[in-house]
């Protein structure tokens, strides 16, 4: 395997693995130890070219460090990246790419992550230790429902924060008889949308996967499906990225501006850059940072390192992120600054 070791000003260590027997094409982007070893997955994608590749591990690298120093982890930011394109997942490519986090030494701990299955981590675990859940059987993992489980507890603190600023009105069941757009139904836009349902809540979901809208229909006909190119006009409460990322743009948010009022959702990177932050706070369309609100899977994987000792310490460290988005949505309101831009501080405090 060749690796190459790229200097990225602001990141402590970016490798480039390559090995053409096995197929692996990997990038870590390990961003920041401070607190700790770098925590974050590895997700399965396809780029087009490196420049991109690079690009995507750098922000994911990065916004795993404010994450991890916004749910109180003692945990650094980093995150692995591996292409595969023009190609199919194999065994081999997770056994080398174990060899390529054993390159760093310990300072970057892996995870599940985007395109990556548990019988992909087992792979892993054949040549590597530094992994979150090394001691736990893989079929038991699921980061989805506790990332899901945060994003609820986001929701709720948004919609009294956006609908009943006097605390003296706050209803209990916040969400119930609300409508929320889910764009994404992977392993935790699913879970969402189980758990909404479960609320009372009005629920419009699409995916690029027709089977998948097909089983979410099956499982609730009640709830309503479009097309993916629909769910920006879809009115709405809140809208609930919890795809890929960079779905918010100037164009998107010039849609959303007339179909929802919360922004909240599990999907990383969620803006395009800094300006559509500033963008979205003088539109006053309340934004959630993304970091911030689906904390819950890499809180759950903190339990798995042994960093925690039961689900209901999970559950407690989860719950905070109610407390936190509530922090960073008063100090935007008061110092009328962008919610992505105040995260951004309050994660940087304990840096």
């Amino acid at each position: 395997m060749e690796i190459k070791e790229i200097n990225i000003h602001g990141y402590e260590r970016v490798i480039h693995g390559v090995d053409d027997l096995s197929g692996l094409d990997c990038i870590i982007a390990v961003h920041n130890t401070k607190l700790g070893p770098a925590l974050g997955g590895c997700r399965v994608w396809y780029y087009d070219n490196t420049a991109d590749h690079l690009q995507d591990a750098l922000r994911l690298g990065q916004a795993m460090t404010l994450k991890n120093s916004l749910a109180g982890l003692d945990s650094g930011g980093g995150k692995a990246v591996i292409n595969i394109k023009g190609k199919k997942k194999t065994p081999e490519i997770f056994q080398k790419f174990g060899e390529l986090v054993n390159h760093l030494d310990g300072t970057y701990i892996t995870s599940e992550d985007v395109g990556v299955q548990p019988s992909d981590v087992d792979e892993m675990k054949k040549t590597t230790k530094h992994i979150s859940s090394y001691n736990i059987s893989s079929s038991l993992i699921d980061p989805g429902p506790a990332t899901a489980y945060g994003v609820i507890q986001a929701m709720e603190t948004a919609a009294r924060f956006k609908f009943y600023p006097i605390k003296l009105l706050h209803p209990i069941n916040v969400l119930t008889k609300s409508t929320v757009a889910i764009q994404g139904l992977g392993n935790v836009g699913f879970a969402l949308m189980e758990m909404l349902h479960y609320k009372g809540v009005n629920i419009v979901v699409t995916d690029l996967n027709f089977a998948l809208m097909e089983i979410a229909k099956n499982k609730f006909p009640n709830i309503t499906v479009v097309k993916s190119d629909e769910i920006f006009d879809v009115e709405c409460d809140i809208f609930a990225p919890c795809a890929l990322g960079g779905i918010l743009n100037p164009t998107t948010i010039k849609k959303l501006i007339k179909s929802t009022k919360i922004i909240c959702g599990s999907a990383n990177n969620q803006l395009e850059n800094e300006y559509c932050d500033q963008l979205l706070h003088d539109e006053e369309l309340l934004y959630c940072p993304d970091y911030l609100v689906n904390a819950g899977g890499v809180i759950l994987t903190y339990k798995e390192n042994s960093k925690v000792s039961t689900d209901f310490h999970v559950a407690n460290f989860i719950d905070m992120i109610s407390d936190r988005l509530e922090e960073c949505l008063n100090i935007s309101k008061n110092n009328d600054e962008p919610t992505g831009y105040v995260a951004e501080k309050m994660a940087m405090r304990r840096l």
